[in-house]
């Protein structure tokens, strides 16, 4: 690592069931990263396909590897995050990448931030990497747009500093889905967001990735997350139905949206 010695520390959670062909891309994002001091956790489900070999035969020592049974995604995040000894955590998928370049920036970013989270825009991709569209997110996160306007941010482009996180109560593990958007939630009471615009990270779209096979069931624990906490943040039913209904229009729109037609047509989006 070459990294400036005084850098803030990044630990990458990145939880895994067999992870191929796309785990690859994912670390050789990171691993080409020189300008951050940082260490990779994979926190792997028992995959069964050629994931163990893979990671076995890395012999990165910024690469940190445990295969265990675990009961979901938000389990082995807090998994991972025990193991953690960054100042900043980067929950990042095995199918998303992260933008190498950006490392530069966001290493300057870390370093003087006063934020509890820094984030940045993002792109979705296709299963060959090939970029779909790139989303400008907002300069402002707080409880009440989280829940009207839904996640506006990428788990893939965000800092969050470890000690807020862990205060926070880490990962919610009853949810399978949108663990991400309950967090941020609690978060936006608790803790300061910094946006910096660059784009930090991107979001693979294939036929495995829960987004693409398994969509209603994002809505439904988005609907809990609001019903959790939209009393309390005195946003009114009627609001939350309203970006219930958002949701499920786009989300029957996926096959048109996430097409590469479409992509030609809108190449970015501000959210």
């Amino acid at each position: 690592m070459t990294g400036d010695a005084e850098a803030p520390h990044v630990s990458v959670l990145m939880p895994v069931r067999n992870g191929m062909p796309f785990i690859r891309a994912a670390l050789d994002s990171l691993l080409a990263v020189n300008t951050v001091p940082f260490e990779i956790l994979v926190q792997d489900a028992e995959s069964d396909d050629m994931t163990v070999q893979y990671l076995s035969d890395l012999h990165d020592p910024r690469v940190g590897v445990v295969s265990e049974p675990d009961a979901g995604q938000a389990d082995a995040l807090n998994r991972a995050l025990l193991r953690a000894s960054g100042d900043w955590i980067l929950w990042l998928n095995a199918d998303d990448v992260v933008e190498t370049s950006a490392f530069v920036t966001i290493a300057r970013a870390l370093k003087t931030a006063t934020a509890d989270v820094v984030y940045g825009d993002f792109a979705l991709i296709d299963r060959s990497g090939g970029r779909l569209r790139r989303y400008f997110c907002p300069s402002h996160i707080d409880r009440r747009s989280l829940l009207t306007r839904g996640v506006r941010i990428f788990s893939g482009s965000m800092f969050i500093r470890r000690r807020a996180l862990i205060d926070a109560g880490s990962f919610d593990p009853s949810f399978n889905y949108c663990m991400d958007y309950e967090l941020f939630v609690r978060l936006a009471d608790r803790a300061s967001f910094k946006h910096v615009p660059i784009m930090l990270g991107s979001l693979r779209l294939h036929d495995r990735s829960k987004s693409i096979s398994r969509p209603w069931a994002f809505l439904r624990e988005a609907r809990r997350v609001q019903r959790m906490y939209g009393g309390s943040a005195g946003v009114s039913r009627s609001s939350m139905a309203v970006d219930n209904a958002r949701m499920a229009v786009l989300l029957a729109a996926s096959p048109l949206r996430y097409s590469r037609l479409w992509s030609r047509i809108r190449k970015t989006k501000r959210l």
